[in-house]
């Protein structure tokens, strides 16, 4: 897309996505080699999930109220300042206990939460709404070739230069990107949208609750994707599957979080003709079957390269679900109300996901993980099968699909 404002806008997603690679990796894996306890890994899975869960609404009303640019200034601001505290802390007492870890990732995802409204409501100004599905691919294609070279590089950067180097590479992307943003020119219309006459911040996330159940098949979809992110615990228990399936170390972790962003990619830069062929709602659908045959591929076989080769796939059909599932709501949502639907959209969405992982990490202390992802991929495909069969049902005005 040949526009400034957009590629400045990616290039600053991207930068930030590349830093958080290192910081979510170095400290999933700093967690794992200290206490080699699956419930305490699966932990640093709950404490991501927390305060999205809590501030999304909140996050997506003010995104609907106020500047979003220097929502995202401040936001990825406030990361840096977390991220270098915390790289401080490790580099002073060389080990980073759980509670620290806990703290540090749950303040650190209190600025992603912030970010995360603010950036998907402005992407159609940015881009045009007439380029909501290019643009939402491109987006996804540039950030994951950013988290591609990250994913590539963070095994060894931890490995050879220890886990300060990897975060405090963190907190420098979220300064990096904090600047660029200076450099974006954002519509007028994105900055202090909100015309409702509710002044009351309770008012904004309940006026976006209404569009949202009035909303039949949009409601059916963020149901099930609630239902689907139970199996998202599969992400803090991947170091000890490694460890399980083949005695594997942060080496394999980063070859496995890199050929599934490779499939990332190859969805972002088809995304737009994916959705000229097959209406979005479907392929929210398909991924979800995909994603959960590939799971279950990957407690079923043996081999390295076959696993290597299940978890590409998985990430593939993730990706095309997620893509979906952003242009779907870009489409079907009022511009001045994209940021409390996204907040709450993403409140709901992991709700589901710290119980699910906490049991999962005090079964995975017990029984083998293989068996924990046997469960998900079965759980997964069931849910993506009844999606499709549900969300077929609602009648949708022919103008909606695109």
């Amino acid at each position: 897309m040949k526009n400034k404002n957009f590629l400045f806008f990616a290039l600053s997603q991207g930068i930030s996505s590349f830093g958080d690679i290192f910081f979510d990796t170095s400290i999933l894996l700093l967690v794992y080699d200290s206490t080699r306890s699956v419930l305490q890994s699966a932990m640093v899975g709950v404490a991501w999930h927390i305060s999205s869960m809590i501030l999304s609404p909140i996050a997506g009303a003010l995104s609907d109220s106020y500047d979003r640019k220097r929502i995202l200034m401040f936001s990825n601001f406030i990361g840096f300042i977390v991220t270098f505290c915390v790289a401080l802390f490790y580099l002073i007492n060389e080990k980073l206990s759980l509670s620290v870890a806990l703290s540090a990732i749950v303040l650190s995802n209190i600025a992603q939460t912030f970010i995360r409204p603010a950036s998907k409501s402005i992407l159609p100004d940015i881009s045009g709404e007439e380029n909501i599905a290019g643009a939402t691919g491109t987006l996804r294609y540039i950030t994951d070739i950013f988290n591609f070279i990250g994913t590539l590089s963070v095994g060894f950067v931890i490995e050879f230069f220890g886990g300060f180097t990897a975060i405090i590479i963190d907190s420098i992307t979220f300064f990096i990107a904090s600047v660029i943003i200076v450099f974006i020119n954002i519509p007028q219309r994105s900055i202090s949208i909100d015309i409702n006459k509710n002044d009351n911040l309770l008012g904004k996330i309940r006026d976006g609750w209404g569009v949202l159940s009035s909303n039949v098949l949009l409601k059916r979809i963020v149901v099930a994707a609630i239902l689907i992110n139970v199996v998202s615990f599969i992400g803090p228990l991947l170091p000890a599957f490694i460890d399980e399936k083949f005695s594997g170390g942060s080496i394999d972790y980063s070859v496995i979080e890199t050929v599934s962003l490779i499939a990332g990619i190859l969805v972002g830069s088809t995304a737009s003709t994916l959705t000229e062929h097959i209406q979005s709602k479907k392929l929210i659908s398909y991924g979800w079957i995909g994603m959960g045959l590939s799971i279950l591929g990957t407690s079923i076989f043996k081999g390295r390269f076959i696993i290597y080769v299940m978890f590409f796939l998985q990430s593939l059909f993730v990706t095309v679900s997620a893509v979906n599932l952003d242009i779907f709501m870009l489409r079907e949502v009022e511009q001045k109300f994209r940021g409390r639907i996204i907040g709450i959209v993403s409140s709901l969405s992991v709700i589901s996901i710290p119980l699910s992982t906490l049991i999962a990490g005090i079964v995975g202390d017990r029984v083998p993980v293989m068996y924990i992802f046997m469960f998900a991929g079965i759980y997964a495909t069931v849910i993506g099968i009844l999606c499709f069969i549900t969300v077929k049902k609602v009648n949708v005005p022919p103008e909606i699909e695109h």
